[in-house]
């Protein structure tokens, strides 16, 4: 037995030491050869403007339309030149059914919280659009939208250079047109053959002139960037504005083209807040109306947005054409169209302006307030001033 074992024991032995010869004996054993280093993957060359434009237009032809919401007067110019923007775009921009800007809040509102989403791309007055719209939090970023190089290029715009947001966070909120305004009151030709009468907002409140202004209801929007002006503006601020709303007896209704055609047929001498729009194109009629004070009063001269500002909503239905259709609108032939159709000195520098109205044009060298940049918290706090003295004075 015990031999056995020793046998064994043996035969283990010569295995080991035969596999020690095999293997060097006390040579050190070799180092594993490491595996080849693996070849780095070729990064995919970034796309190019052209085939990104390419791939973003398909997608938008695919989806095949973009809802724009327009108020006032400009839907009408729009709708005139529909074709062009389609043929230029190569998609269908659907207008929703006529809305005051109010009207379009409330149906938006109602919508959403049915959780239903209808608008790609909304135009109204930029302070409006700050302090009924943003602070709903229905915005999406607009710059993080917009890539085409010439609405990237930071020499092209008024005033500065880059594209100009409204907004605290300068994203959301962008004039595409910013008109000059002496003075923003139209008035009639007849009743008012001198207009050196008026050389400073507060001669608006002079006996003279009580029972003889008539306004659009500045609380329906589309005039808050004035009201606005009027509340930060140093030399006029907050009492001016209650004066002016409670002490003149003035008329308000519920949209400019009454407001006009009551001022063209001599039943007011005067017409502020948001008239200009629908005054010019009565003016071009022949009717004894100017769209705005011939020269600037001794408050100064400014530039507004008015009603020329677009904002991107959030949750579009048709993304890929919410951000083509932006894009597009910034571009040179995006604002030449505009300017055609609308008679606004369009935001762009780099473009003729033979369209634009003599009235509206920027002039060079004069030193123009730009009031709607400003804290969102500040504009609003200037609507709702607005509000609650019309509404305490039983408007």
């Amino acid at each position: 037995m015990l031999s056995k074992r020793v046998g064994w024991w043996l035969g283990v032995a010569s295995i080991v030491t035969l596999l020690a010869v095999a293997c060097g004996g006390d040579e050190p054993t070799p180092t594993a050869t490491p595996p080849p280093a693996a070849t780095a993957t070729p990064t995919a060359a970034e796309p190019t403007f052209d085939e990104r434009w390419a791939e973003l237009r398909a997608a938008a032809i695919k989806e095949g339309t973009v809802n724009f919401f327009v108020a006032g007067r400009f839907s009408q110019d729009f709708r005139k030149h529909l074709p062009a923007v389609q043929d230029a775009l190569g998609i269908e921009v659907s207008l929703p059914a006529g809305a005051s800007t109010t009207q379009q809040i409330q149906r938006v509102e109602a919508e959403r919280a049915a959780g239903q989403f209808t608008v790609d791309v909304w135009k109204g007055g930029g302070s409006s659009g700050i302090a009924n719209i943003l602070k709903r939090g229905w915005l999406v970023s607009m710059k993080d939208l917009l890539f085409h190089p010439e609405v990237l290029d930071e020499t092209a715009f008024y005033p500065d250079g880059p594209l100009l947001f409204l907004d605290d966070e300068k994203e959301f909120i962008a004039p595409y047109a910013m008109q000059a305004s002496t003075a923003s009151i139209s008035y009639n030709t007849d009743l008012v053959p001198d207009p050196t009468v008026i050389q400073s907002w507060y001669d608006l409140l002079k006996p003279e002139w009580r029972g003889k202004i008539i306004s659009k209801d500045p609380r329906l929007g589309g005039s808050q960037g004035t009201v606005f002006g009027f509340f930060v503006d140093p030399a006029l601020g907050k009492e001016f504005l209650k004066q002016l709303l409670t002490e003149t007896d003035m008329t308000f209704v519920s949209d400019a083209r009454t407001a006009v055609d009551r001022l063209a047929v001599g039943e007011f001498a005067l017409c502020i807040f948001a008239c200009s729009s629908q005054a010019r194109p009565a003016a071009r009629q022949g009717l004894p109306v100017a769209a705005n004070w011939p020269f600037a009063l001794k408050e100064g001269a400014s530039v507004s947005s008015g009603g020329s500002s677009i904002w991107t909503m959030n949750n579009a239905p048709h993304p890929a054409a919410q951000q083509y259709f932006i894009n597009w609108w910034f571009t040179k032939e995006g604002q030449i169209l505009m300017q055609k159709m609308a008679g606004n000195d369009g935001v762009r520098i780099d473009i003729p302006k033979d369209d634009v109205d003599e009235d509206d044009l920027r002039r060079a060298g004069v030193d123009y307030k730009i009031f709607e940049i400003a804290s969102a918290d500040t504009v609003s706090e200037a609507v709702d001033y607005m509000r609650q003295i019309m509404n305490e004075a039983g408007f």
